[in-house]
C-alpha cells in the first residue's frame, strides 16, 4: 500500500470529474437506453417496460406571490436543463466535495502516516525535518520525541514481526546455549569443590 500514490490517484480522479461533459454522458445514456429498448423489444415484452430516452415535459407550477413582488424563482423550464442542474451537477459537486474533505484536506496527514508503514521504516533516517509535524500536532507530542519513538520502533520491528517458526527457533537456540553454559559452569564448580584440587 502506497498512500502517496493513492493520493495522487485521487487528485487525477478529481481532475477527470472536472472534465466530464454532460452532453457526452447524455449521448451515452441515450445510446444505452436505445440498445436496451431494442433488446427488450426483441423479447416481445409489454411496451410499458421500455425505457424512455427523453424526459417527459411537465407543466410548470406557478407559485403564489404578493402583487408587488418582482423577483421570480429561476428554475429551468426544460426538463433536460432541470435534470442537468438539479441532479447531474448536484452529484458532481457532492463527489468533489467528498473527495476534498476526505483526501485533499488530509494530504499532510497522509504524508506523515506514510512513515508509519513498516515497509518505509528504512526511509526514516532520510525523512525531511518537516515530516511528522501534522502527527505531532494531532498526538500532542514533541517533534523530537515522536521521531525518536519512530526510530526505536523501526529498530525493534524486525524482532516483533518474526514468524512463529523463527521465534521458536530463537527460543530453542537460547535454551540450548544457556544449558551448554550451565553444563560448563557445573563442571568448573565440580573441579573446584574436590578434596584435592589439581594445581
Amino acid at each position: 500500500m502506497d498512500l502517496l500514490s493513492d493520493w495522487g490517484m485521487i487528485d487525477s480522479i478529481k481532475q477527470e470529474i472536472g472534465w466530464l461533459s454532460f452532453d457526452c454522458i447524455l449521448n451515452k445514456s441515450i445510446h444505452f437506453s436505445n440498445n436496451i429498448n431494442d433488446l427488450l423489444s426483441s423479447m416481445n415484452l409489454p411496451d410499458d417496460i421500455l425505457v424512455s430516452s427523453t424526459f417527459p415535459v411537465t407543466r410548470k407550477s406557478r407559485k403564489k406571490r404578493m402583487y408587488d413582488e418582482i423577483c421570480e424563482d429561476e428554475s429551468p423550464e426544460l426538463p433536460l436543463d432541470k435534470f442537468r442542474v438539479d441532479t447531474y451537477q448536484t452529484i458532481v459537486d457532492q463527489i468533489t466535495i467528498s473527495l476534498n474533505e476526505r483526501f485533499t484536506d488530509n494530504n499532510k496527514l497522509i504524508a506523515d502516516v506514510q512513515y508509519l508503514l513498516p515497509k518505509n521504516f528504512k526511509l526514516i533516517e532520510q525523512m525531511p525535518n518537516t515530516a511528522l509535524k501534522h502527527l505531532e500536532n494531532l498526538a500532542n507530542l514533541e517533534h523530537i520525541q515522536l521521531g525518536l519513538e519512530l526510530k526505536n520502533l523501526s529498530k525493534v520491528y524486525p524482532k516483533i514481526n518474526m514468524s512463529t517458526i523463527d521465534k521458536t527457533k530463537q527460543i530453542y537456540h537460547q535454551l540450548d546455549t544457556e544449558s551448554d553454559e550451565n553444563t560448563d559452569d557445573n563442571e568448573e564448580n565440580m573441579y573446584e569443590n574436590t578434596a584435592f584440587p589439581c594445581k
